[in-house]
């Protein structure tokens, strides 16, 4: 498995679950990390900032088999309350159903709870699901 960390140096850290070694840093974020989430079943993990900026990054997958955008941002937008005023999100929880369809739900600082519906960005950048390794 993998775990992710982010912080207000503004880069999140890729490391592998068993011995801790870091297979990757994300850059992209221009102000502090507030949350990460991994995508089940697919090599993806969301990221989001302090300014409203959300992004959706290709990671190294568990099986070995790696996506052709490994570390790399797929999308990124921004939470925007007006045209002019953005919220920093602090919730991420994103939910993948069986038939290809990924929404992702955010919560903002003003409390405001938005989904987003990134199916689209599976067909686009071609994520399939990742295998799961066997049990030892």
């Amino acid at each position: 498995g993998l775990i992710a960390t982010g912080a207000t140096d503004c880069v999140i850290a890729v490391r592998e679950y068993e011995r801790l070694r870091t297979l990757s840093h994300l850059l992209g974020h221009k102000t502090d990390i507030n949350a990460l989430a991994f995508v089940e079943p697919y090599a993806l993990l969301v990221s989001s900032d302090v300014s409203g900026h959300v992004a959706v990054w290709s990671v190294p997958s568990p099986t070995g088999k790696d996506h052709k955008y490994v570390n790399e941002v797929l999308t990124r937008f921004i939470n925007m309350q007006s045209l002019e005023i953005s919220a920093a999100v602090n919730c991420l929880a994103p939910a993948c159903e069986a038939s290809g369809k990924f929404v992702l739900y955010t919560g903002d600082e003003d409390g405001d709870v938005r989904a987003w519906d990134l199916s689209h960005l599976l067909v686009a950048a071609d994520v399939k699901p990742s295998e799961r390794k066997a049990d030892r």
